[in-house]
């Protein structure tokens, strides 16, 4: 007589089978995972930037020391109320920054290339930095994800200043990536921004005159635009991550996430930001033509 269905013990081994599977493909992901971050590790402490002179600033996702063990956790916020922030990794340095704030954007540890990133919400997360230098000269790179930019300015990092940022970087569905070099002056791409790719935008700034880059994975490293002002670049108040903050008030909040932030009080030599061009576009996975 033929069976009409499984036995009992025959379901009981099907399901315990499926559950090894699950668990093997669970693991295994966890395990290329772990993987994935401890190669960018490596690469971030065999990078170029640390050796190149005048950093003032290196804020990143996947080091150790770039946040407290406990803030990362999925979802975890990066707020001063839970005393959790946004370490400066900066060996250059004595005095490390530390990018805190009342409404700290969201940790995610899947990301930007399933590496680690911070997610801002566009409508109240931001950190802030105390003065991080003034200078003539400013050299700045940002890895980035736009997911909803929308036709106002949403500043990916800014100098504070009481009527307009004097220094920043910022997004805009009619603007594209714009570059303030003085209070009021700008320059930027007019072109249409890629959403939810992620993104390599770059300003080397002599003083006199200024270039603004931008990439995205398949591409070539784009000259956007360029300009010139003889105006201080000036952090001397501090910095905004994710929002423009007058002294008083916030506003043009960025929404999309930030993987790495590097700043120099020069301008750069084109080898050097060629050296760091290579590292972040390995690190990050954004393969350049």
């Amino acid at each position: 007589m033929k069976k009409s269905a499984f036995s009992l013990i025959e379901l009981s081994i099907v399901i315990l089978i499926i559950g090894i599977l699950v668990a093997g493909v669970t693991q295994g992901s966890r395990v290329v995972g772990q993987m994935r971050l401890a190669s960018a590790r490596q690469q971030t402490q065999n990078s170029p930037v640390a050796s190149i002179s005048n950093l003032i600033l290196w804020l990143e996702t996947t080091s150790e020391k770039s946040f407290d063990e406990a803030a990362t956790e999925d979802n975890t916020n990066i707020n001063s109320g839970s005393s959790y922030g946004w370490y400066d990794i900066n060996p250059q340095n004595t005095r490390r920054y530390t990018a805190s704030g009342s409404t700290g954007p969201t940790y995610k540890a899947n990301c930007i290339n399933n590496l680690p990133c911070l997610s801002f919400n566009g409508s109240s997360q931001f950190l802030s930095l105390p003065q991080i230098g003034s200078s003539a000269q400013v050299s700045i790179f940002v890895v980035y994800n736009n997911v909803s930019p929308v036709a106002g300015m949403q500043y990916l990092i800014s100098s504070i200043n009481a009527i307009l940022p004097s220094t920043a970087l910022a997004t805009s569905t009619t603007s594209g990536l714009s570059y303030f070099y003085a209070v009021g002056s700008a320059y930027g791409n007019t072109g249409a921004l890629k959403t939810n790719v992620p993104s390599i935008v770059e300003i080397i700034d002599k003083g006199a005159s200024s270039t603004l880059y931008y990439t995205v994975p398949g591409a070539a490293m784009d000259t956007v635009s360029s300009g010139s002002a003889s105006a201080a670049r000036d952090f001397a108040s501090g910095a905004s991550i994710g929002s423009f903050y007058n002294g008083t008030a916030r506003s043009s909040y960025f929404n999309g996430h930030i993987a790495e932030i590097i700043m120099f009080d020069r301008a750069l030599k084109q080898e050097e930001k060629s050296a760091i061009d290579a590292y972040l576009t390995k690190k990050w996975a954004i393969e350049t033509l």
